[in-house]
C-alpha cells in the first residue's frame, strides 16, 4: 500500500468491537494507523483508546470529520447503526457497518441506494459467512450431490457476557430488540446464505412479552425444507448446527469452529469435509474483513458482504418481531402477566452516540 493511495479511516465507536476487531486490524497497517481518527462522544474513552492501539487522533462528533475521511468503520449500538451509514455515504464516504445493518429491509434497501446514488460502498460485518466451514457447506449445498437441503436445526446459547461499555443491548434503547437481533443477525443470514433466499415463517416464540428478548425460537420453511433456530442469552444451549440432505447426508459441526465440518454419510459413517484453516482465533477475522474494506475504498476489490446481502435477513427477523409470540410459561399467571405487546420509543436523534 503505497502511502499517496492510503486512505484516511475513521472507526466510529470505541466500544468492545472496535477494542477487540477493528482498531487492532487497521492498526497493523502502520500507514493506515498514522491518518485513523477514533470517534466515540465518550472523549476520555476515545482518547484511551487511542492511545492503546497507537492512534493519534480522536473526535467526539464524527460529523467533524466527515469531509477528510473516506472510509468509516461504524461501530456503535444498533439503532444508530442507519443513521450514521446514511450521513457517511450521502458525504461520500465507503462504509463497513457493524451487525445488524438495520432494523428493516426497507431501511438497509434505503441506505444501499443511497451509497449507490453517492458512488460508494456499503459492507456489513457478518463474519460467519467468512468461515471456511460455513463456505464449505454453502459449497456442498450448491453442487447438489447430495440432494437438496430438506432440515436445518441450529443452536447457539450462552450467558450474556459481551463486555459491552454502552447500555444499547437491553431495555429501551434496545428497541424491544435481543438475542434474535444480536446472535440471530449471524445465524438468520447464515441460513438465508445457505438457502439462497428468505425463508418463510412458520413460528416465532420468545420470552420477551414485547421487551428484550433474551431466549427465543424460529421455525422456518421454503417448500419442503424446514429449519429450527433456537437462541439464548440465559445459558449454554447445544451449540452446533446440523443440515440435512435429502440422499440421507447430513453435515454437523460446532458453531464456534471454523474448519472441517463432520459429514454423516447415510449409514452413520463420518467423514470429514476439509476446509483452507482459517485464522488462528475468531479475532483473526479482522484481517481479512479490514483488509477487504481497505481495498474497497482504494477501488482494488467489491465487498465481502454488500448490504444488499443481508436483506433476506433482515426481512426475516423483522417479520419474527412482527409476529412474536410468547413462549409457554406455566410459572406465570395469565391474570397478572404483562402484556405481549409493549409499544417502545427510541429516541435516534443523538446520531453522534457511540458505544
Amino acid at each position: 500500500m503505497t502511502t499517496d493511495r492510503t486512505p484516511t479511516i475513521a472507526v466510529i465507536g470505541a466500544g468492545a468491537i472496535a477494542d477487540i476487531f477493528h482498531l487492532p486490524a487497521l492498526s497493523r497497517h502502520p500507514q493506515v494507523r498514522s491518518r485513523m481518527i477514533l470517534v466515540d462522544r465518550d472523549g476520555e474513552r476515545a482518547r484511551t483508546a487511542a492511545a492503546k492501539h497507537g492512534i493519534t487522533r480522536y473526535a467526539t462528533d464524527y460529523r467533524d470529520v466527515l469531509p477528510e475521511i473516506q472510509g468509516a468503520v461504524i461501530a456503535v449500538p444498533h439503532r444508530l447503526h442507519v443513521p450514521l451509514s446514511r450521513d457517511c455515504v450521502e458525504h461520500g464516504v465507503h462504509v463497513l457497518c457493524e451487525k445488524p445493518l438495520a432494523e428493516t429491509a426497507a431501511e438497509a434497501e434505503e441506505l444501499a441506494r443511497a451509497a449507490d446514488q453517492a458512488g460508494v460502498t456499503l459492507s456489513v460485518n457478518n463474519t460467519r459467512r467468512l468461515y471456511p466451514s460455513t463456505r464449505a457447506v454453502r459449497k456442498l449445498i450448491e453442487d447438489g450431490g447430495c440432494g437438496a437441503v430438506t432440515t436445518i436445526d441450529f443452536e447457539e446459547g450462552g450467558a450474556f457476557e459481551w463486555p459491552a461499555v454502552g447500555d444499547g443491548y437491553f431495555g429501551l434503547k434496545a428497541g424491544g430488540r435481543g438475542v434474535l437481533s444480536d446472535v440471530g443477525a449471524h445465524v438468520i443470514d447464515l441460513v438465508c446464505w445457505w438457502l439462497g433466499g428468505r425463508p418463510e415463517l412458520e413460528r416465532y416464540e420468545d420470552d420477551s412479552f414485547g421487551g428484550t428478548e433474551a431466549m427465543c425460537e424460529a421455525r422456518l420453511a421454503v417448500g419442503p425444507t424446514r429449519a429450527r433456530v433456537r437462541l439464548s442469552w440465559l445459558g449454554k444451549l447445544r451449540n452446533t448446527y446440523r443440515v440435512g440432505f435429502a440422499s440421507g447426508h447430513a453435515v454437523e459441526h460446532g458453531i464456534y469452529d471454523w474448519r472441517n465440518p463432520t459429514l454423516i454419510a447415510p449409514s452413520g459413517r463420518r467423514s470429514t469435509l476439509k476446509t483452507a484453516a482459517g485464522p488462528a482465533t475468531y479475532a483473526g477475522f479482522a484481517d481479512v474483513l479490514l483488509e477487504n474494506f481497505l481495498s474497497v475504498v482504494q477501488g482494488r476489490a467489491t465487498p465481502l458482504v454488500p448490504a444488499r446481502a443481508v436483506i433476506p435477513s433482515l426481512s426475516l427477523i423483522e417479520t419474527c418481531y412482527a409476529r412474536r409470540t410468547p413462549f409457554s410459561m406455566p410459572w406465570f399467571d395469565p391474570a397478572i402477566a404483562p402484556p405481549t405487546s409493549v409499544h417502545l420509543e427510541v429516541n435516534t436523534q443523538q446520531t453522534a452516540e457511540v458505544a
